[in-house]
């Protein structure tokens, strides 16, 4: 999965559960808190 679908995916599940933790969209995606912290920071300047 590339960032871009990552994020698609990040918001679909917001969007569906209304919340989740960065630890467990790290998780799901396999990747580093940190990388979700990024994603989340991006999606919230769109």
């Amino acid at each position: 999965m590339n960032l871009f679908e990552r994020r698609n995916a990040i918001m679909k599940i917001l969007r569906k559960e209304g919340r989740t933790t960065v630890s467990s969209l790290a998780q799901r995606f396999d990747v580093s808190e940190r990388a979700i912290y990024s994603d989340i920071t991006a999606l919230s300047l769109d």
